[in-house]
């Protein structure tokens, strides 16, 4: 038997336990719970307090953390060893933020020095797009950048830009194009003027088909509109192919380098965040990064019992692999925060959505879940009837802000009283008697009566936690943003898998590329499966049809 199979035969236990308790019954029993779950960072408080653990569950999680050599692997992350172990390379995102005089070394490199001069390299070219000197092809400055790029490259930046859109520059818009499909990017090109426009290809490799398709028909429209002495000026490439983007059309001058040692989810702090850093300014964007290196610190320095990420990681390992919770639903009461629910998904289900451990096997226990959600007050009205009464149990992370920099008279009070009561609502429910007492017959007859106070009942004890910050600023989103992404490294380690591959992204590219001829000239394989062979034969006709319109 393994060392950590003692600790997950105790936590089966707990789980059979705390099935015989409810979260109720645990503030009764604790009238100190609050103080004793909740913890604070910077002017951010985690209420863990309405999660269905206790101290028992917490003595165990944290021996599970222990035994995994949690405490060893975060050192190795930050140190630069090869933590991303099926491609043999270190995930370094983590020197992205780190202070100037700091020193890792990395191939006999420090790379700290190497990040800082691209960075400064970034501002300044950012600050010459923001005060107008830098100018198009008709000597125009720039009031719109195309940012394209596919995953990580476009969803940070995206989530980013839409969190802080109240530090925006006002004269300068910010339009993101990630998908194959022709649509995404003629929205974009139809408000824009070739003239005014800097287009950004973001792709670590220079490489990445669709964004490779939407880079060549952005260029070929900003030829169209300009010729072809416009490219040097107005295209812009991050990658760490330099000749790849030099032989595409981009002037040396206009290329910000990617390192192989930063993954498409963690991207967001380095050259990716050029749109960033145009958008919200340099000094804004420094803030970003501070806040970063303040759950980077935090992560590194604090014993696990009070380490924010840890924690929030193994309250995810205990729902998803003891409790076999299926998915986790993240609601911001801030509707900036929106493309933080697809950013987190990503982390979460692109990091540990697998089931091979380090040793090539199957893992004995479940990983990531589904991650989703919308914010609120707009999810009252879509699922939380599901979170409330449905037939599984979705823990829930909630976040808002004491106060709001766009203020308007009696929003946010009304925004933190529906926060507050959903999670209330989550927890304690309304029993079968309370309901009755709270109901009046109003005429229904005896059955009717019997069947809404049935409909009207709702179980609780369902688990959440609220993340409570004083105000969304750039260095309170960094904070946030990288308090996940440990917090995804942290069950990765817990489950012996590897969160820096996506090899399962690789399969459906790979046939793709094999499809693509057959729809291009019609020559269709003859060993494809009967499903695919006939839809290829279906879209052919389609695609023969003339346009009803």
């Amino acid at each position: 038997m393994k060392e950590n199979d003692h600790v997950w035969i105790d936590l089966e236990e707990d789980r059979k336990r705390i099935k015989g308790t409810t979260l109720v019954e645990l503030f009764h029993d604790d009238p100190n719970r609050f103080n004793n779950y909740s913890f604070r960072l910077a002017d951010i408080v985690f209420d863990f307090s309405k999660n269905l653990i206790d101290s028992a569950v917490l003595k165990n999680l944290l021996k599970l953390a222990q035994v995994s050599g949690i405490v060893e692997q975060k050192n190795a992350l930050f140190s630069g060893q090869r933590v991303n172990f099926s491609e043999n390379k270190p995930a370094l995102h983590t020197a992205l933020r780190a202070l100037p005089n700091e020193i890792i070394m990395l191939e006999g490199e420090n790379i700290v020095s190497k990040v800082q001069k691209s960075i400064e390299r970034l501002y300044s070219f950012a600050n010459s797009i923001r005060d107008r000197s830098r100018v198009g092809n008709t000597q125009k400055p720039f009031t719109d950048i195309l940012h394209i790029g596919a995953g990580g490259s476009v969803i940070g930046p995206q989530m980013v830009l839409k969190a802080l859109s109240s530090y925006q520059h006002s004269t300068i818009k910010i339009h993101c194009v990630s998908n194959a499909d022709s649509s995404d990017l003629q929205a974009s090109l139809r408000e824009l003027n070739a003239e005014t426009t800097l287009i950004v290809i973001a792709s670590k490799t220079f490489t990445t088909h669709e964004t490779m398709l939407n880079a060549q028909s952005a260029k070929d429209w900003l030829i169209q509109k300009l010729g072809v002495g416009s490219v040097a000026r107005h295209l812009v490439a991050v990658s760490k192919d330099i000749n790849l983007a030099k032989s595409f059309g981009v002037s040396e001058e206009q290329i910000f380098e990617m390192w192989d040692w930063v993954g498409g989810r963690f991207s967001l702090w380095s050259a990716i965040g050029l749109p960033i850093s145009i958008g919200i300014g340099p000094e804004n964007f420094k803030r970003l990064l501070d806040g970063a290196r303040i759950a980077d610190e935090h992560f590194l320095g604090t014993p696990p019992e009070n380490n924010l990420p840890i924690l929030m990681g193994l309250i995810e390992v205990w729902y998803r692999s003891v409790l076999k919770f299926s998915s986790h639903a993240i609601i911001p009461y801030d509707y900036r925060l929106e493309g933080l629910i697809a950013h987190i998904q990503q982390l979460e289900m692109e990091s540990n959505g697998k089931s091979i451990n380090s040793r090539g096997e199957r893992t004995p226990r479940s990983t990531a879940g589904v991650v989703w959600g919308a914010t609120g007050t707009n999810a009252q009205h879509s699922f939380f009837q599901l979170l409330h009464q449905g037939t599984e149990i979705i823990p829930c992370d909630f976040l808002v802000g004491a106060v709001s920099d766009e203020a308007l008279s009696g929003h946010q009070e009304t925004l933190l009283a529906n926060c507050l009561a959903q999670t209330r609502a989550l927890m304690i429910g309304r029993d079968l008697q309370e309901t009755i007492e709270q109901l009046e017959p109003k005429g229904l007859s005896e059955t009717a009566y019997a069947q809404k106070v049935a409909h009207s009942t709702f179980p609780g004890n369902r688990p959440s936690t609220t993340i409570l910050y004083h105000q969304l600023n750039p260095s309170t989103l960094g904070i946030l943003i990288a308090l996940y992404e440990h917090k995804v490294f942290v069950e990765g380690v817990i489950w012996n898998i590897n969160s820096f591959d996506q090899c399962g992204v690789e399969l459906g590219k790979e046939i793709a590329q094999k499809l693509l001829p057959q729809l291009q000239t019609g020559i269709k394989d003859p060993d494809l499966d009967s499903s695919t062979f006939g839809l290829l034969n279906e879209l052919e006709k389609m695609r023969k049809r003339k346009d009803p319109r």
